[in-house]
Parts: structure tokens; C-alpha cells; sequence
């Protein structure tokens, strides 16, 4: 019995211990329909841009899945004072000509924190991360890598996520969904295989962001029913084992 007891205490123990490391995990294997939680950071900070429609696409084929509840994070209204810093030689030509398109008003400190406290609980609670993002100058923005180095790392680590990137041209977005790749894999972010791409995307996703293309909607069920089983497979392994995160 003194056994018995010991060995209920340990169990008792480590599954307090596994609760604190992953705090808002829930079990998707139990009902993955309703609890499973998915993060859309939307990596772009233009007023008018395209991405916009791409995640209300994504967000709308979510909920008409039945797959995941979705949340978004929108790097615009963020408004981080280091990355604000580092566009505006870029938007100078477009300032002198039309100055009230590009001007963004920075939060004041405590609203700042009180916006990274939130974007932090939503990161925590999320199981699963979908990055939609453009190109700029060929690369990924300089939003997404701030952002991810602005919270802490035990908010994302170890957790699934998906690239869908975008442009107005014929390139896509893939060079910067290929950093985002890459970047994300430094995160430790586990990326899933396929990269959606979605060249010249105001042809066929309207304002509202209803998609007319038979092909974008198949793949867009296919990324995310691979995450799905991604966010599944390693949300229920994490609360049997925490990732290891010290020598």
C-alpha cells in the first residue's frame, strides 16, 4: 500500500509537473473538433493588403471544417516601435507624395504591454500556428522575426505550424515562405510539408475573402487537415512528455 501510495504521489507529481510546462494544452484527442486551437498571424502592415482576404479565406474554410478554433493576430496593429523603425526609409518616397497613407500611430508603453500580454495568452493557448505573410523586398518582413523574438519562446516551442504565403504578381510569395520555413524551424516550430502559394491571389479571392478556385480551396483542406494531425499527434504527445528545453 505504502508502494501503491508512493507511486500514486510520483504520478501525481509529474502529471503537476507536465500541466505547468504546458499550462493550456488541451486533449484533442477527446473532442478535436472543439477544443483544438489554431493561431493566424497575419506577418504584414500594409492598410490595404492582400493578406487581409487570404486570412479571412483561411479563417472562413476553418470554421467551415469544423477542424479548429481560430484566433489572429495582426502584426498591424501591433505596431512594434523596432520594426516601425525599420520601414520607414523604405516608405519615404511614399510619404512625400501621399504622407498620411503610411503614417502609423505607435501605442504608448503601457498599451504596448498590454498588447504583448495578450498576443503572449493567445500564443500559449494556441496548439497549432498558421503564418500567412507576403514578400517584401524578397524577404520575409521584418514583422514576423520581431514578433516571435519580442515573446517568450516557451509560447510557440514545440508547436505545429503551416506557411501560406501570397503576392499580386505571378512569384507567389515563395521566397518569403521558404524563410518562413526556415525560420520557423528555429523557432522550433515544427513546419508541416506543403507551402501554400498563392500567386496573383485578387484574380480569385475577393474582399470578403470568398475563394473562387476550385484547386486553392482543395489544397487549403489538405494543409489543414495535415495540421490538424500534426497539432494532434504532438499536443497529446507533449502531455505524456514535455519537450526537453535544458542540457
Amino acid at each position: 500500500n505504502d508502494n501503491n501510495s508512493s507511486n500514486t504521489a510520483s504520478n501525481d507529481n509529474n502529471s503537476s509537473n507536465m500541466n505547468t510546462a504546458m499550462s493550456n494544452d488541451n486533449k484533442c484527442n477527446d473532442n478535436e473538433d472543439t477544443t483544438m486551437r489554431w493561431i493566424v498571424i497575419m506577418g504584414f502592415i500594409r492598410e490595404n493588403s492582400l493578406g487581409k482576404r487570404v486570412t479571412d479565406f483561411i479563417t472562413k474554410t476553418i470554421q467551415e471544417m469544423g477542424i479548429s478554433e481560430t484566433k489572429t493576430i495582426d502584426c498591424m496593429n501591433l505596431a512594434l516601435e523596432e520594426w516601425v523603425e525599420g520601414f520607414e526609409p523604405r516608405w519615404q518616397d511614399q510619404r512625400n507624395t501621399n504622407p498620411t497613407a503610411y503614417t502609423i500611430t505607435l501605442p504608448t508603453p503601457e498599451e504596448r504591454e498590454l498588447k504583448l500580454i495578450d498576443i503572449m495568452k493567445l500564443m500559449t493557448e494556441a496548439h497549432g500556428i498558421i503564418l500567412v505573410t507576403g514578400e517584401f523586398n524578397r524577404q520575409l518582413p521584418d514583422t514576423v522575426r520581431v514578433l516571435f523574438e519580442t515573446i517568450p519562446r516557451e509560447c510557440y516551442f514545440g508547436k505545429p505550424s503551416a506557411v501560406v504565403c501570397y503576392s499580386p504578381g505571378i512569384g507567389s510569395g515563395k521566397q518569403a515562405g521558404i524563410q518562413a520555413r526556415a525560420f520557423l524551424g528555429e523557432m522550433a516550430c515544427l513546419t508541416i510539408g506543403p507551402i501554400l502559394t498563392l500567386p496573383q491571389v485578387h484574380f480569385y479571392i475577393d474582399k470578403e475573402g470568398i475563394c473562387t478556385k476550385d484547386e486553392v480551396k482543395k489544397e487549403l483542406h489538405l494543409l489543414m487537415k495535415q495540421l490538424a494531425w500534426y497539432t494532434d499527434a504532438l499536443t497529446s504527445f507533449r502531455k505524456r512528455k514535455p519537450i526537453p528545453t535544458h542540457v
